[in-house]
This record gives structure tokens, C-alpha cells and sequence, in this order.
């Protein structure tokens, strides 16, 4: 492989920027802080390996101070992204991780600035990689326990890349048998930098995965929730059908009470006239044995008559009304 190591690293920081990108394009529909921790971290790394691949091209402010400062920027801010899901309260380990970066970015400074041998140096910075990648392991591992999800699982195995990376170029530039440089050009160094490289792809994955579980999540509790409610609704529509049927009976109840008091009216109107005509009929018989009193029997005729034109309009009446 000829390819010289400068090279790898500004494909590996191009790769740092265009995964972010793609997550933050990829959960536009569901962008919190989370999304936006994780990508600051992506575009902190990558522009920390930037800086050391213009190592010459820029000033040494930049490619030696500069670029690890944008590293602990980057481990931080993706490390704080993760924690959101174990708990929304971070800011004592934020002030944790700043203090860390603070310490980093400090050392690596009065180990250049007093021409500390590079050996140290690529100890100290690899010493902070395996920190920060060991509580990315930690932070995936905590939430694939509590949420048994494949997102966790991807992140996890970008820790292990990377870890088996570092792991790998410690053992060549400590045993002198890769490079012992940055910029050296061995088998470990080109190992480092593809573990790396297929670590951040995972983890990305990763990220995107745990992003679409978490809105999974929600979508259910709407869901459930909207079942609750339908449900809720349900047994409202079955009150207000029972009440409905309550008062349809109770309405019945009236009708037929109302009813039944007319009826006793009518049949009370209706006995007036037949039992008068009853009576009169009694006495139009007692007279008729006696054949005397014709004017009473012609007066007592012309009362029945009366009676049953009075029960004709009663019935008459009753006819119309229903």
C-alpha cells in the first residue's frame, strides 16, 4: 500500500463530515440536541484529523494545539449525545468531560511546547482515545441493557474498532516494529486508520438506528394513548347510548301514562252519555207498561237521542285526534 498516511487522514476526516451530514440529513423529521451533539462530535473529529494531515500546510498553532482541542470537542460532544438516552440530566458529566478535555488539550500542550519526545506524545493522545472510546463502549453497553436494541450494539462495535485500532498502533510504534511517527508510513498505522474508518460507519448506523427506534418509541405511546382515548370514547358513546335508550323509555313511559289518562277521560265521557241513556232507556220501559204518560215518554226519546249524539261526537272526536 502506497498510499502516505497524510492522505488516509483527510479521507478519514472527510469521512467524519460527510456521515454526520448524512445523519443530521436522515432525522430531519425527528432533530433534537442529541442529533445535534452527535454531529458536532463527527465535524469536531474530523476537523481535528484535518489538521494533522496539513501538519507543514498550516502553522503548528493549528495542526499541534488547534487539532486537539477539535478532538476533545469531538469525543465529548459524542459521548454527551449517547448519554441523552441513558438520562436527560447531564450536565454534572458534561462539566466531567470538559474537565477531562481541559486536562487533554492542557498536557499534549507543555508536552510540545517543551519538545517532549513523540513517542510520549502518541502515548498521551492514544491514552485519551482509549479513555473516551472505553465510556463510548460503557455508554452503548448501558443502553443496549436497558433497551436491547441493535443501535447500541452497532455503537458498541465502533468502540471496539477503534479500541482494536489504537491497541494495534500502540503495539507498533512501542515495539518499534510499525511506524513510530505520525506520519510513517507501516502496516499498523494503515490497520489504525481502516478500524477507524469502519468503526465511525457502525457507529453512525448506530446513531441513525437508535434515532428511528426512539421515534418506534413515541409512535407506540401515541398509539397507545390514541387507543386509550378511542377507548375512553367508546365507553362514552356506550353512556350516552344507554342514557339515549333511558330516555326513549322513560319518553314511552310518559306517552303511555299520558295516554292512559286520556283514555280514562274518554271512557269516562263516553260512560256519561250511555249509562243516561241507560237510565232513560229504564225508564222509557217502565213508562211504555204504563202507556199513560205519553209527553214523559216522547221527552225521555228525545234525551236518549241527545245522549247518543253526544257519544257519536266523543268517539267522533277520539277518531280524529289519533
Amino acid at each position: 500500500m502506497d498510499i502516505d498516511i497524510a492522505s488516509l487522514f483527510l479521507i478519514l476526516a472527510l469521512l467524519f463530515f460527510l456521515l454526520p451530514t448524512a445523519v443530521f440529513l436522515a432525522t430531519s423529521e425527528f432533530r433534537d440536541r442529541q442529533v445535534y451533539w452527535w454531529c458536532i462530535g463527527g465535524f469536531g473529529t474530523g476537523l481535528g484529523f484535518m489538521m494533522i494531515a496539513l501538519r507543514g500546510v498550516v502553522s503548528d498553532a493549528m495542526s499541534f494545539y488547534l487539532a486537539h482541542v477539535f478532538f476533545a470537542i469531538g469525543f465529548s460532544f459524542r459521548s454527551l449525545s449517547l448519554r441523552l438516552d441513558i438520562s436527560p440530566n447531564i450536565f454534572r458529566t458534561a462539566l466531567i468531560y470538559a474537565a477531562v478535555s481541559l486536562a487533554y488539550v492542557s498536557v499534549f500542550s507543555v508536552l510540545f511546547h517543551t519538545q517532549v519526545n513523540e513517542f510520549y506524545r502518541l502515548n498521551w493522545v492514544h491514552g485519551y482515545f482509549v479513555l473516551m472510546s472505553l465510556d463510548l463502549l460503557f455508554i452503548s453497553q448501558t443502553i443496549n441493557s436497558e433497551r436491547k436494541n441493535k443501535g447500541g450494539n452497532l455503537i458498541a462495535w465502533m468502540a471496539i474498532f477503534i479500541l482494536v485500532g489504537l491497541l494495534i498502533r500502540y503495539l507498533g510504534y512501542a515495539s518499534q516494529l510499525g511506524g513510530t511517527s505520525v506520519f510513517e508510513k507501516a502496516k499498523d498505522q494503515y490497520i489504525a486508520i481502516l478500524s477507524v474508518m469502519i468503526g465511525y460507519v457502525l457507529g453512525n448506523f448506530g446513531f441513525i438506528q437508535l434515532r428511528l427506534e426512539k421515534l418506534w418509541e413515541k409512535k407506540k405511546a401515541v398509539d397507545m394513548q390514541l387507543f386509550a382515548t378511542q377507548s375512553q370514547n367508546k365507553t362514552l358513546e356506550d353512556i350516552l347510548e344507554e342514557k339515549n335508550s333511558l330516555m326513549r323509555t322513560l319518553s314511552l313511559s310518559a306517552k303511555a301514562n299520558a295516554m292512559g289518562t286520556m283514555l280514562g277521560a274518554i271512557a269516562h265521557e263516553i260512560n256519561q252519555p250511555l249509562g243516561a241513556i241507560r237510565i232513560n232507556t229504564e225508564l222509557l220501559m217502565a213508562l211504555n207498561r204504563r202507556a199513560e204518560d205519553r209527553e214523559g215518554m216522547k221527552e225521555l226519546l228525545e234525551h236518549i237521542l241527545q245522549d247518543n249524539k253526544r257519544a257519536e261526537t266523543v268517539v267522533s272526536s277520539l277518531r280524529r285526534f289519533f
